[in-house]
């Protein structure tokens, strides 16, 4: 269910500086210890379903004849090909580097999560038939007039 709504949440049970504890209405009437730690909460389920290798089965809309090329693959790229993937729209990702994950997988210190797990939610994305095309920088080795084709 986590999954459903974001492709990351591994990467929030991890990395997320919680500011929703310090708003949870628990918190306000039975103190602040007692406040719910959704970023806990998420860590939990998501590292239970990634040491069982669950998949996630996304509902998909019917393909609508559509095609969108989204540039990059960090956080948001990702994102936005696996919402677009899902309302039917079939999706070319194009990253510069030679892995997906943008700063994720190159930036962050991966004492703070394991990178085969961020790998295992990326191909989830993946899965649900992004088309995905590494080494390839939009405006050097593919022009946006080819985007736009």
């Amino acid at each position: 269910m986590i999954h459903e709504t974001n492709p990351f949440p591994s990467m929030l049970g991890r990395l997320c500086n919680h500011p929703c504890e310090t708003d949870c209405k628990r918190g306000w009437v039975q103190g602040p210890e007692n406040a719910v730690s959704i970023k806990s909460l998420k860590r939990f389920a998501t590292d239970y379903a990634w040491a069982r290798r669950m998949k996630i089965s996304y509902q998909m809309a019917p393909e609508n004849g559509k095609r969108v090329a989204v540039v990059g693959s960090g956080c948001a790229g990702l994102t936005a090909a696996q919402d677009l993937r899902l309302m039917g729209y079939a999706v070319d990702l194009y990253e510069r580097e030679a892995k997906l994950g943008g700063l994720l997988s190159a930036s962050i210190p991966h004492f703070r999560f394991e990178l085969p797990q961020l790998e295992w939610e990326i191909q989830m994305i993946i899965d649900t038939g992004v088309n995905v095309l590494l080494n390839k920088n939009v405006g050097k080795d593919v022009k946006l007039e080819q985007l736009l084709a």
